[in-house]
Formats: C-alpha cells, sequence, structure tokens
C-alpha cells in the first residue's frame, strides 16, 4: 500500500487536531519551563520578592 502525500498530509492536520484538541503542546511547554527551573513563569518579571526553585524533578529525570 502506498500512501499519496495528499492523504499523509490529511493524516498529519489530523493528528495536529487532536493534539491541540488536548492542549498537549500547551501543557509540553509549561512542563519543559518548569523542568528548566521555570516554576514562577511570567510572576518573577512582575515582583521583587524573591522566588526558591527546588528543581526536584530534574535531579530525578537524571538519576533516572
Amino acid at each position: 500500500m502506498k500512501l499519496e502525500p495528499e492523504q499523509i498530509w490529511h493524516e498529519y492536520q489530523k493528528i495536529q487536531e487532536y493534539l491541540t484538541q488536548k492542549n498537549l503542546f500547551n501543557i509540553v511547554k509549561t512542563n519543559e519551563k518548569f523542568y528548566d527551573g521555570e516554576q514562577w513563569g511570567d510572576l518573577s518579571e512582575k515582583n521583587d520578592m524573591p522566588k526558591p526553585v527546588i528543581n526536584i524533578l530534574q535531579r530525578v529525570v537524571k538519576y533516572m
């Protein structure tokens, strides 16, 4: 069975729609920021208060 480019593109679009409906792209972006130690996000720009960061997740991933 040979797939045509149109079929592949249609399948790709269906997958993109599904992932967008599940909000996966935003969830992954948030998780990556958390892993990098940016748990506070926009708060760090708005406020000069100290924000503790203990990146336990990164240590667990490195251990595994």
